[in-house]
């Protein structure tokens, strides 16, 4: 999961898609939630200007890929807060993002709450990295140690299984050690490949998938990210698009293990 910058509905709509997306929600909202008719309202934007308007605005907020896995085949308008129970906010823009097939249907009506705080994490609302990251080594999702965010973390994996599915995992795993080795040899005299600044521009590009893991390798390596900044300036906008990690909380050092006095009647160790 990356964090994702949502414009302002102005900038991102025509005022004739929000006309109509406004008239939609005043519809919308007259409904209770589980009503029948609400599934029939929303399919009058099928094939409709404002419905491809709404698509293509939601594929540039998560560059062509899916708001919550990364994937780079997302297909279908997702409902943060489920329009089933919550009819209010149907046709609601910040309610809205592009997602894969696979976490559309994993997520459902799923959509646990603690109070009135949503369990599950907003990716254009929140930075995902608050709440987990990535196991280096692994690929695997680590949860943060704070209770509520270790919560939210869970909870949000628990809706979205394929976050820790191995396939992705490995290629997580595989993107960080390639990109890592693309960077280091990009300091050396004679690089190998011979292409490797290529290589990395289309490694770090936005559309690329899994580029969470990218943010996570280039805030954990600060020195390698400026000696290669320094020798090739030209990935430099591109590195710049990867927001800093959060700063997380370091644990206490731990005491220093007590000292080891001999007993009374034990003899001392010859020296």
């Amino acid at each position: 999961m990356m964090p994702l910058s949502r414009l302002h509905e102005e900038q991102a709509l025509s005022a004739e898609a929000r006309a109509e997306l406004s008239l939609r929600q005043t519809e919308a909202s007259r409904l209770s939630p589980g009503s029948v008719q609400i599934d029939a309202l929303w399919k009058v934007l099928k094939d409709t200007s404002t419905r491809a308007e709404l698509v293509s605005a939601l594929r540039a907020l998560s560059h062509d890929k899916c708001a919550y896995c990364e994937c780079v085949d997302p297909r279908d308008i997702e409902h943060f807060y489920p329009k089933n129970r919550y009819p209010e906010r149907m046709f609601l823009w910040v309610n809205l993002l592009f997602v894969c097939k696979t976490c559309n249907l994993d997520k459902g009506r799923r959509f646990p709450l603690e109070g009135t705080q949503a369990l599950l994490i907003e990716p254009s609302a929140e930075d995902p990295a608050r709440f987990f990251w990535w196991d280096p080594v692994t690929g695997r999702p680590l949860l943060d140690s704070e209770p509520t965010r270790r919560r939210r973390a869970a909870e949000t994996i628990k809706i979205l299984p394929r976050l820790k599915h191995q396939d992705l995992a490995e290629e997580r795993r595989k993107l960080r050690s390639d990109v890592l080795f693309l960077l280091t040899e990009v300091l050396q005299e004679v690089p190998r490949p011979p292409d490797v600044v290529a290589r990395l521009a289309t490694e770090l590009s936005p559309t690329q998938p899994r580029r969470s893991v990218l943010r996570q390798l280039v805030s954990e390596e600060p020195a390698l990210i400026a000696a290669v900044r320094a020798r090739a300036p030209e990935l430099a906008p591109l590195l710049d698009a990867l927001p800093p990690m959060p700063l997380r909380p370091t644990a206490p050092p731990s005491p220093a293990p007590p000292r080891c006095e001999p007993s009374p009647d034990e003899p001392l160790p010859p020296r």
